[in-house]
């Protein structure tokens, strides 16, 4: 591990300064997900109100999907539903500006900055590992070629405190300061309460395979004390102690009874033409070979990491459906599992041939400009219907995997001839 110098601390700071320019420049608040939740910060810091009044909002109380976005508090009335974390986050910016009338930049750059932070923390995890450029192209394809930028920068989303917490929880995981891994997997269940899921199964197998169970003591204490703190919030905002009293919890419920074990939901996470993660982010195609080369030269919390992003979104196909809405830019649901995997990603691209770091720039270039293209606006996914032809899906999605197959089948061929090609031949072979 690195000192932390002075040369370290401004490379970081010129990180933060220019994704907060980049992401502060692009944010905007174009789904009511974002823009009510903005609206329940601005209530509480310019009037103190936690209850829904409809007449500073006519157009939300008017919406006839209202219910989406409004739930009862213990007490009957109406309030904004919404995870703790995306309301209190930007209660500050509110309450330092003090606007008239509702207004989103003052949350827009509460979020442009915390993801400002989730990618410098990720520079300065890669920076002893891999060096200062490599941490620099690292922090760049996170920041910039995913939908960090387009969706966890772009407005307050429960994304923009689940990314924060993960790479957080990374970052301190290198440093083996399970306390703040504990703090950083609170941060992110403020975001969304099962990520806790990726917090436990970092503070348990890291516990287990190092035979130290004080770890994931600490890792647990933390995250506890913040989901404590969480329900506080929830007493105080709902009246009531219950951590998941901003949501519709029963919704998920339902949908997970009846659709839990739905193949082509979970398949679409991942390949679904109009939100799949490798469709979206093929970069991770590009390095996959890498990690599944060096897994076991990985550092063993990256490993159990990346695994807990996996559960989490198994987790997360049994709850909701894949598309994940609309008024966003390219898919959300997926990125705590995206955050999860990038240490051992970054980590495992010192091992790409030099075929796949050809491929690795240019694939990066161009999700790069996809990804520019949806975060100023001019590319927004929108609704997917209920009742689309699945067999059209299905066909679409087995199309994908063949061509993935041929072309890691053709780059396996490719890479094995090389290989065969550069071991020096001995005596008496031939």
């Amino acid at each position: 591990m690195v000192a932390f110098t002075s040369s370290t601390r401004r490379s970081a700071c010129a990180v933060f300064v220019v994704l907060f320019g980049i992401f502060g420049l692009t944010a905007h608040a174009s789904s009511l997900d974002v823009a009510s939740a903005d609206f329940a910060a601005w209530q509480v810091a310019t009037a103190g109100e936690r209850t829904f009044v409809g007449d500073r909002w006519p157009g939300l109380d008017e919406h006839p999907i209202r219910h989406i976005w409004i739930v009862d508090n213990a007490s009957g009335d109406e309030a904004i539903g919404r995870s703790s974390g995306v309301i209190a986050a930007s209660i500050p910016a509110y309450w330092l500006t003090q606007p008239d009338n509702l207004v989103h930049w003052p949350a827009n750059l509460t979020a442009a900055g915390l993801s400002a932070v989730a990618i410098t923390l990720f520079y300065l995890l890669l920076l002893p590992r891999l060096g200062q450029k490599n941490a620099m192209v690292g922090a760049a394809v996170l920041g910039l070629t995913t939908p960090v930028w387009s969706v966890a920068a772009d407005g307050m989303w429960p994304h923009t405190l689940t990314v924060l917490g993960i790479i957080g929880m990374a970052w301190a995981a290198d440093r083996e300061r399970w306390w703040l891994v504990g703090f950083f997997g609170g941060v992110a269940l403020w975001g969304r309460l099962h990520v806790a899921l990726i917090c436990a199964v970092l503070g348990i197998a890291v516990a287990l395979a190092r035979k130290s169970p004080i770890i994931a003591v600490k890792v647990g204490a933390a995250s506890s004390a913040m989901l404590a703190l969480s329900c506080v919030w929830t007493r105080w905002f709902y009246g009531t102690w219950d951590p998941t009293a901003g949501y519709r919890v029963g919704d998920f419920g339902d949908y997970a009874s009846s659709n839990r074990f739905d193949v082509l939901n979970h398949l679409g996470f991942w390949l679904a033409p109009d939100r799949g993660l490798l469709v979206w982010t093929p970069i991770i195609l590009v390095l996959a070979p890498s990690l599944i080369r060096g897994w076991r030269e990985l550092p063993d919390w990256s490993r159990h990491l990346l695994l807990g992003g996996l559960a989490y979104l198994v987790l997360q196909g049994a709850m909701n459906r894949y598309s994940g809405g609309s008024s966003f830019f390219p898919y959300r649901l997926q990125l705590e599992t995206l955050a999860a995997a990038a240490p051992a990603l970054a980590f495992s691209a010192v091992r790409m041939t030099a075929v796949t770091k050809r491929m690795f720039a240019d694939v990066a270039i161009l999700q790069g400009g996809v990804i520019a293209a949806g975060a100023v606006g001019l590319l927004v996914m929108g609704e997917v219907n209920g009742d689309r032809n699945e067999l059209l899906l299905q066909a679409t999605t087995l199309a994908f995997l063949v061509v993935v197959s041929f072309l890691a089948w053709r780059l396996a061929q490719f890479v094995v001839r090389r290989e065969a090609a550069l071991v020096p031949r001995t005596e008496g072979e031939g």
